[in-house]
């Protein structure tokens, strides 16, 4: 087994384009049965931003890539590689950039709502993945931006 391990180390560092070509096939065939190719990606992921945007679907605490992916009838499938290919995102993240912009508005129009009720607003179910969603988007921590004590780059 460690033998294994050693060529495949050893593979990778003399011939690095056939294992990035080997890559590249796999993530192919991943996606090669959607059918998405068939469909206009442009319309679907204006239509996705549009009920992102103007339904804020992130608020549901519930929502799913099935979920999404039915509202738009598509398979979810078909919904993670457009994602993934066309908006190199994945679905969580995707979702908590909404959440996350909503939040950094409510923060700084709103100073006296509480950040929990800000989390819970925005569509994330607990106080730890709104604070490392908020962070990882950021730079900052929700209760750091609200105080203006952050460093509110943008990643």
């Amino acid at each position: 087994n460690v033998g294994i391990h050693i060529l495949l180390y050893m593979g990778i560092r003399v011939y690095p384009e056939f294992f990035s070509a080997l890559k590249r096939e796999i993530r192919k065939k991943r996606y090669e049965k959607s059918m998405l190719a068939r469909l206009d990606t442009g319309v679907i992921a204006d239509r996705l931003m549009e009920m992102m945007r103007e339904e804020k679907l992130y608020r549901d605490s519930e929502i799913s890539l099935a979920s999404v992916a039915e509202r738009m009838k598509l398979s979810p499938h078909q919904l993670s590689q457009l994602l993934n290919e066309r908006m190199q995102t994945g679905f969580w993240d995707f979702v908590n950039r909404f959440r996350v912009e909503e939040a950094g508005e409510l923060v700084r129009k709103t100073p006296d709502v509480s950040v929990i009720s800000v989390c819970y607003r925005v569509g994330f179910n607990t106080k730890s993945s709104f604070n490392a969603a908020f962070k990882k988007m950021t730079g900052a921590t929700p209760r750091e931006f609200k105080s203006g004590n952050a460093d509110r780059r943008e990643r």
